[in-house]
């Protein structure tokens, strides 16, 4: 299935080259950006998403990247998503579809997306359309996040500047936290009961 492969506009490959899944500190280029417009390959992340609810009964789903878009010259990346989320929904109304980052037009496609662009940021998403929440790369509280991204430290930068009245807030957990951290969950639930989604500022200045 190596041709659904997100291509350029110039029909080459989309390598990913951004990660650092080793920890090397070089980036890789050993993946394939997939394209949800392939109908091979959008039949088979269907196969695979009703196979995750019928076996688990998992109450929704998360696609990692789907901001990632290019003019790509055989399959449209909007397209095939679009496609996807409507089977989805035809099959599952009752499941939750995810989703990281995007961008307009597919905002009305998901329940909700997790931001990398936030909580900084987030008063310029629409809101009013689309839900935010904390990004699933923050640390739990043992500090791991699983990830490279911002799990290595409590003390980011974007972890201290967090708007909360942009932000749904959420707490990664992994297994045993709750026995070890039960007292710091507790404190930070206590926290997030002050956090409240406030009018978008740039959708406010007409009284709405």
């Amino acid at each position: 299935m190596m041709d659904a492969g997100l291509k350029t506009a110039a029909g080459q490959f989309k390598i990913q080259n951004w990660l650092d899944w080793n920890t090397d500190l070089q980036i890789e280029t050993m993946g394939l950006i997939m394209n949800f417009g392939h109908p091979r390959y959008r039949d088979y992340m269907i196969s695979k998403t009703a196979d995750l609810f019928d076996t688990y009964d998992i109450d929704g789903i998360f696609l990692d990247g789907t901001l990632r878009w290019q003019n790509s010259p055989d399959y449209s990346t909007y397209e095939g998503l679009v496609q996807y989320t409507q089977e989805i929904r035809k099959r599952y109304p009752e499941k939750m579809i995810m989703g990281e980052d995007g961008y307009d037009a597919i905002y009305g496609l998901f329940d909700l997306f997790h931001t990398s662009a936030g909580p900084l940021g987030l008063e310029n998403y629409m809101l009013r359309y689309t839900r935010q929440f904390y990004y699933l790369a923050y640390p739990a509280e043992n500090g791991s996040a699983g990830i490279h991204e911002i799990g290595w430290s409590k003390d980011s930068h974007t972890i201290k500047n967090a708007k909360p009245e942009f932000t749904i807030p959420s707490i990664s957990i992994f297994n045993g936290d709750l026995e070890k951290y039960g007292a710091q969950i507790k404190n930070k639930l206590e926290v997030y009961k002050s956090w409240e989604l406030k009018p978008v500022p740039i959708m406010s200045k007409n009284g709405d």
